[in-house]
């Protein structure tokens, strides 16, 4: 999908919200860019919210949401 383009995070922020567990946010977007096949695909901005858990095993994402965010005109 991402022939061209990149992929920037920006306003990274995690906040512990109890023994071993964070709430971690980020905003990331890519510009208008050109698709595998050379069609002009629109810029994308969202934000991605994951809750993650700390244990023997390590870090593991427990649960995660990418949410668009529109622009309005």
């Amino acid at each position: 999908m991402l022939a061209s383009g990149a992929l920037s995070f920006t306003a990274v922020k995690h906040s512990d919200v109890g023994k071993g567990i964070a709430l971690c946010h980020t905003i990331w977007a890519i510009p208008a860019h050109s698709g595998v096949t050379g069609e002009s695909v629109p810029g994308r901005r969202r934000v991605f919210t994951l809750v993650v858990v700390r244990s023997a095993d390590g870090v593991r994402i427990r649960a995660g949401q990418n949410t668009e965010i529109r622009y309005s005109d």
